[in-house]
């Protein structure tokens, strides 16, 4: 064999083992594929476990909705239905059973609330001008007056009275004839030798109220109720004895033609309502007095009123008059008492067998806020009248504890 044969048998050997070495499979490391898989295996487990999870909340979601059509399929929409519309009906009964007047009332009440307040204001602030102007016109009537009543003591002077009875009369007539057909605002009502001096301020025909300044002071006499003042060291009682249009008629007692005093001085105790309630005067003034009722103490302006017991009843203590340190004291009680029971914000007390209705708007401080027959809110303290025409009207009686009580009368 020559040369060229064996390097030729060789070369062709060498391709062969070349051939052999590239195409021939070998063990090799991990494809890309086969890396993919592995890292996307947790991916696809944990995804297999979410769909697992949706599965079983949506199976309770279908649980809930069935268990939510089967109850409500149980309690019968019928029912349900019926049970609304008993609600409704119970509601409009109610509403019914109120009263519409009463609910109309409140209605009013609540919208008129404020224009009553600014009206009670607009109205302290005229009658303190109506005061100042009277003021000013009690001056300019000084001539005037002096001279009515040199007039006046002229009249009453003359006659000779024989006994005290007679120079009542005597001196009634003439001092209220002083001023022909009455005194008016603005005029000044001159008695005990012109000790006394009665300025006219306001006259309130419908209340039945006249209020005049005397010895100093503004002061308020009522219709009838005698008031004895001090003049000086000595007394006068006066008294309203009618009134008409814008005047007023007074007469007066001053001196030795009083008689002597009723009533109770202060220590001594009433007893009232066949013992079942005691009255101790504890001190009496010029126009109130100081008292304790079964105990309680109150301090009474004349021809007022306070909420008391005789037992279990309900009752008024009055006090009637006060005449040179003496009190005289009354008490109503039961259906007699002309007083409603004390009523707070929102209530409605009825007056004279339902004729007259009161709805209490607000009570605050010493001010109550009502209205009367449904009609604009207005606001009074203790003591003060809302005229209602023909000489009625309504008074409030008392203002405490957040509550208020009502009285009404014609006179």
């Amino acid at each position: 064999m020559n040369q060229k044969t064996i390097f030729a048998g060789l070369g062709g050997l060498a391709v062969l083992l070349l051939l052999i070495a590239v195409f021939q499979p070998r063990d090799r490391g991990p494809s890309v594929d086969d890396t993919v898989a592995q890292r996307l295996t947790p991916v696809s487990d944990s995804v297999s476990a979410l769909e697992e999870r949706l599965k079983t909340v949506e199976a309770s979601l279908e649980g809930a909705v069935a268990r939510l059509e089967a109850s409500v399929s149980a309690d019968d929409l019928s029912a349900v239905q019926s049970k609304v519309e008993d609600a409704l009906a119970k509601v409009e009964s109610a509403v019914s059973s109120e009263d519409l007047s009463d609910v109309q009332s409140k209605v009013e009440a609540a919208l008129a609330d404020v224009s009553g307040s600014l009206r009670g204001s607009i109205d302290e602030l005229q009658n303190k001008l109506a005061d100042t102007v009277a003021s000013v016109e009690e001056v300019k009537r000084e001539p005037a007056a002096a001279a009515a009543s040199t007039a006046a003591v002229a009249a009453t002077t003359a006659p000779a009275a024989t006994d005290s009875s007679d120079a009542s009369q005597t001196q009634t007539a003439d001092t209220s004839s002083a001023a022909g057909d009455g005194y008016s605002p603005g005029m000044t009502a001159l008695f005990d030798d012109g000790a006394l001096r009665v300025f006219v301020s306001r006259v309130d025909a419908d209340a039945g109220d006249v209020w005049v300044s005397m010895t100093g002071e503004m002061k308020r006499l009522t219709q009838g109720q005698p008031r004895v003042v001090a003049v000086g060291r000595d007394y006068c009682r006066i008294t309203v004895d009618s009134i008409s249009g814008n005047t007023a008629m007074f007469s007066s007692l001053c001196g030795d033609d009083l008689p002597a005093p009723e009533g109770l001085s202060a220590g001594q105790t009433a007893s009232l309502q066949d013992g079942a309630m005691r009255v101790f005067v504890s001190r009496v003034e010029e126009d109130a007095a100081r008292l304790f009722i079964n105990g309680e103490q109150d301090i009474v302006d004349v021809g007022r009123s306070v909420a008391a017991k005789a037992g279990d009843t309900a009752c008024r203590v009055y006090l009637d008059a006060v005449d040179r340190g003496h009190a005289s004291v009354s008490a109503l009680c039961g259906d007699d008492m002309p007083v409603s029971e004390a009523a707070g914000a929102g209530s409605t007390v009825t007056l004279d067998d339902g004729a007259v209705r009161v709805f209490v708007a607000s009570v605050q401080d010493d001010t109550a806020r009502f209205a009367i027959n449904g009609q604009t809110v207005v606001a009074g303290m203790s003591g003060e009248t809302v005229a209602l025409g023909d000489g009625c009207g309504v008074t409030v009686e008392d203002v405490k504890d957040a509550t208020a009580s009502f009285s009404y009368a014609c006179k």
